[in-house]
């Protein structure tokens, strides 16, 4: 389980990346369809060539923010057979009750309270609070410090901007 494909290779994949490495990643190949990141070389192919590197990463992961695309990139991605993991930062804190959805993020210094569900293809910010008894849709994106109270609920592929505070 040491190699990821991360499908994105914008600002939000260095975030990827290193929560990936904390998580026990240690290979890391990126794919984007800006020429400017494959000329680069942070990007080493077109988003498309996910199709034919199933063999070699077992395991992709969706750093791209747009959550309607994070959507339809991690469908694809499973059809083609890939395992999509969670990615929980060992500085986050993740209740033993709570439930969180492949492709999801779990960012450093983030809650999630009990009894809480994060749906697929998630975003939990740093030091964002998802409190108890909370659902989180799914491809949904909870911002840096953003709140949301107990009881609360979040619509699937809603961004809650930083600082917000999401009442029940």
């Amino acid at each position: 389980m040491n190699k990821l494909l991360i499908i994105g290779a914008g600002d939000h994949s260095e975030v990827v990346c290193e929560i990936a490495k904390a998580c026990g990643f240690t290979t890391f190949l990126f794919l984007d369809d800006s020429e400017e990141l494959i000329k680069s070389g942070k990007a080493y192919d077109k988003v498309s060539a996910m199709s034919s590197m199933s063999e070699e990463y077992e395991h992709a992961f969706v750093s791209i923010g747009n959550n309607m695309l994070r959507n339809k990139l991690i469908d694809e991605l499973l059809k083609f057979g890939y395992k999509i993991p969670v990615l929980v930062h060992p500085t986050a804190f993740v209740s033993s009750t709570a439930v969180v959805s492949i492709g999801s993020l779990v960012a450093p210094c983030a809650v999630v309270g009990a009894n809480s569900t994060i749906g697929k293809g998630c975003f939990i910010s740093y030091c964002a609070t998802v409190d108890h008894n909370v659902t989180i849709g799914d491809y949904s994106h909870i911002d840096s410090r953003a709140v949301c109270e107990s009881y609360s609920h979040i619509e699937p592929y809603t961004k809650v901007t930083a600082g917000d505070i999401v009442r029940r």
